[in-house]
């Protein structure tokens, strides 16, 4: 419980920020996910049930969807989507390096900006296909951010003592 709680405090911290960001930067300039990111950290982490990793990703949808004024209900179904792929990948394949980390994230950001665009252009077509083409930059800003805000929330969870295992990891 605690656990969820400083993701989604940390989640909500850095969807105010992505939302400065990209009003104090140039319109051009991709912002990272962070909403995604904290998905990504819980989903590709060791703990973690699918049912949980889907109500997060329910909740950090939603106030994606709140924060990007977005159709109510579209981040909340890319977010359970993509984080149970996440999760589902992450069993079968080691994630725990930095390299990895950024490749999965920018693989995984892709696919959710490319499901996010699909999805709209289902509800409203005359959005069009070119939105599409922020969905690499996107995920590239993702993937560079991905591995500090890991290594972050991992460093915030021993300090708390929310992760045992991780703390025990630190003492040897």
């Amino acid at each position: 419980m605690k656990r969820s709680l400083l993701l989604l405090a940390f989640a909500w911290l850095g969807l105010v920020l992505e939302a400065a960001c990209k009003t104090a930067l140039p319109q051009w300039l991709p912002t990272p996910e962070m909403g995604l990111i904290v998905l990504l950290y819980a989903a590709m982490g060791r703990r973690g049930s699918s049912g949980g990793i889907a109500a997060l990703a329910l909740v950090l949808g939603y106030l994606t969807d709140l924060s990007t004024g977005a159709p109510r209900g579209l981040h909340m179904a890319v977010y359970t989507i993509t984080g149970i792929s996440a999760q589902t990948t992450a069993s079968r394949i080691l994630v725990g390096s930095t390299l990895a980390t950024a490749i999965g994230s920018a693989l995984f950001a892709s696919w959710a900006g490319a499901l996010s665009v699909i999805l709209r252009v289902a509800v409203n077509p005359a959005i069009g296909w070119g939105v599409l083409g922020a969905v690499p930059g996107t995920a590239l800003a993702t993937a560079v951010a991905a591995p500090v805000l890991f290594s972050l929330l991992e460093r915030m969870e021993v300090q708390l003592a929310l992760d045992p295992v991780a703390d025990r990891r630190r003492l040897r």
